[in-house]
């Protein structure tokens, strides 16, 4: 019953195009950042759940638009938790493509 009541939410969450403002909102705040963010870092600069925020991370990082960085410490836990960057054209993709001129001199 609450894996078909999950379903059910993220489906209509999907289809009220909610999740794909979400995922282009997280994408602009990493373009922006200087530095790899954790989740709880874009969940606060946007206002949103970290719970969404985990949830688009993940389907970001499977389009490969999101690369997963080195793990740092999060101030508010006191745990290391992983770090979340925008994807760069050299970046491998989720399916293991890679850019076709990377090593070619421009």
């Amino acid at each position: 019953m609450t894996t078909t009541t999950r379903n059910n939410a993220y489906r209509n969450h999907r289809a009220s195009g909610r999740a794909g403002t979400q995922c282009e909102q997280i994408l602009a705040l990493l373009r922006r950042s200087r530095v790899p963010l954790l989740r709880a870092e874009i969940a606060g600069n946007l206002g949103m759940f970290q719970s969404s925020v985990c949830a688009r991370l993940d389907e970001l990082r499977h389009m490969g638009a999101v690369v997963v960085c080195a793990p740092r410490l999060n101030p508010a836990t006191g745990v290391e938790c992983d770090t979340y960057r925008a994807a760069l054209l050299w970046d491998e993709t989720e399916a293991g493509q890679v850019d076709m001129f990377a090593g070619v001199a421009a």
